[in-house]
């Protein structure tokens, strides 16, 4: 894991403040349906300093700043964007997709709805950035053309044995990983997005709620809900196997991975944020934590991979110092306005979207403290 400069970050986010103007690094549009903040009634983010040694902690170096938001009507689950950063896809509860153009982050607009064959909880999208991927909880899975994200049409889908919660897709892009609940995590082949198919699953100890895949797409590390963190060999759909798991306080409910696949990095409810070594599969273990003051429902990772943003529930927006597994500290935190169900950064990691549940979808700026 690379360790922490805060004044390469800021060098880095002076750069691109110079370099590109708007949400996704290109000129927007002003929406009606979006709504802005000044600078001064934004600013209300707090950066926490980590004591003595700041100077050598991502507290030097960030600051969460709130812009714009978009009532997305009914209830916004999770989010996931367009590889160039300019487009906002928001999985809603209340049986729809919304796309949303993020181009301008103080007034974010919806550009698409699609209805749903059942509540969106969660979302993937495909590399090509033409096919959206939902987990419809009852309803199971189903494929969404965004090719014209004006007119999303459907594709196809697939019924889950379970309540389809989350959706994730093979490095490929050949495969999608829907968890499932207490049916676990179903294996989709999705080559043919019109005709998902189930080639194989990963049965679990309590309620799959989310799954991250490793680089080669062999492992699923799953969250197990009051189970913690599972990981499974998945390199044979048919015959898949269960390696390792440990226990991460409570509620395992959201997770993601290191690059060079060392780390997990667990939302883990009221039992906070937890960092589990997964260098030997069979034993995973857990080598920090931080009790956040909410919920903890879902994490992203910076690309320097030094600080996690955690969608923290009634808790806030919180920027943490992952620098020292050991020790991770809290370094930012600013309150969105409603309840914090998952989080997706663009490209350049100037902006955050985060899901707020009846409130919509709000972006928050990413900073250099000042």
């Amino acid at each position: 894991m690379k360790t922490f400069s805060p004044y390469a970050l800021a060098a880095a986010f002076l750069v691109s403040v110079l370099a590109t103007a708007g949400c996704g690094g290109g000129s927007g549009s002003s929406g009606g349906n979006g709504s802005s903040s000044s600078a001064a009634s934004t600013s209300s983010a707090s950066s926490l300093s980590s004591s003595s040694n700041a100077s050598s902690s991502a507290a030097a170096a960030i600051g969460l700043r709130l812009r714009g938001s978009v009532t997305t009507g009914g209830y916004a689950e999770a989010v996931v964007l367009s590889a160039d950063g300019r487009t906002a896809y928001v999985a809603n509860r209340s049986a729809r997709l919304q796309i949303v153009d993020i181009r301008n982050p103080d007034r974010p607009r919806i550009v698409g709805i699609f209805d749903t064959a059942g509540g969106a909880r969660g979302i993937a999208l495909s590399q090509d950035g033409k096919t959206v991927y939902l987990a419809e909880g009852a309803e199971g899975m189903e494929a969404v053309d965004v090719t014209d994200p004006a007119h999303p049409a459907r594709l196809g889908g697939v019924d889950t044995p379970g309540y389809a919660r989350h959706v994730r897709l093979s490095p490929d892009g050949n495969r999608a990983y829907v968890s499932d609940q207490t049916k676990g995590v179903q294996i989709v082949d999705i080559r043919e997005p019109a005709r998902p198919a189930v080639i194989g699953s990963v049965a679990v100890q309590a309620s799959a709620l989310d799954t991250a895949l490793s680089a080669d797409g062999r492992t699923a590390y799953i969250a197990d809900k009051a189970r913690g963190l599972e990981i499974a060999d998945v390199s044979d759909p048919a015959h898949t196997t269960v390696r390792g798991s440990v226990v991460t306080h409570t509620e395992a409910k959201g997770v993601a991975l290191s690059s060079d696949g060392t780390r997990a990095y667990v939302a883990a409810y009221d039992g906070g944020f937890h960092i589990v070594d997964i260098t030997d599969s069979t034993h995973p273990t857990v080598v920090g934590s931080l009790d956040t003051p909410g919920y903890a429902e879902g994490v992203a990772l910076s690309a320097d991979e030094s600080v996690a943003f955690v969608a923290n529930g009634s808790g806030g927006f919180e920027a943490i110092d992952i620098g020292d597994p050991a020790r991770p500290l809290l370094t930012a935190q600013v309150d969105t306005g409603g309840y914090q169900q998952s989080v997706a950064l663009t490209p350049d990691n100037r902006f955050a979207c985060v899901t707020l549940g009846s409130h919509g979808l709000r972006i928050v700026e990413i900073t250099a403290a000042r």
